[in-house]
């Protein structure tokens, strides 16, 4: 027998229509602040260290599920990497809002051997956007490390000349 220990992992995959299609089935919804107000901001090239606590806001995205937010100032289509690591299984959200109601990214594991999140994200405009850190298992909680990176992807690589003398070749005996 499957347990799950986090309602909401049970339904995120499903769309609106096919919740619809669910009988006697009202999942349970996020209950968090109206906005990520009081919030420190998160500097591209940096590592900040900190910890989900029982204390903690709740997210906006994960139902009963505390959540860490960092606001980042990002210019027109600058790429970054988001990278969220710790002990426990984390949840990584950037929205494009300060409500919290317009969701741009998310990403719980960034690989199949891993349970640490990172989203690759290129700007499409100039704004503040918010990273919400969370873990999978809304029970979860101790220290993380976010990492935000300045990224090359996307982008066209770095061309060098190369010389390459003809006049002293050699060729094999046979």
């Amino acid at each position: 027998t499957l347990v799950f220990n986090n309602p909401t992992a049970l339904y995120e995959g499903l769309g609106p229509v096919a919740l619809s299609q669910i009988v006697n089935f009202t999942p349970p919804q996020p209950t968090p602040p109206e906005s990520f107000n009081a919030l420190s901001f998160v500097n591209v090239g940096e590592r900040r260290l900190g910890s989900l606590e029982e204390t903690d806001a709740l997210s906006h995205a994960r139902a009963s599920t505390p959540a860490d937010a960092y606001a980042l100032n990002l210019k027109a289509k600058e790429t970054v990497t988001m990278r969220l690591s710790s002990a426990f299984n984390t949840y990584l959200y950037l929205f494009g809002d300060e409500t919290g109601k317009e969701l741009v990214a998310a990403n719980d594991d960034q690989g199949v051997e891993t349970t640490n999140a990172e989203i690759v994200f290129t700007a499409p405009e100039a704004k503040t956007y918010y990273l919400e850190v969370t873990a999978h298992n809304r029970r979860d909680r101790g220290n993380y490390t976010l990492e935000v990176i300045a990224s090359a992807v996307n982008q066209a690589p770095h061309a060098y000349s190369f010389e390459f003398p003809t006049d002293k070749l050699v060729a094999p005996a046979t």
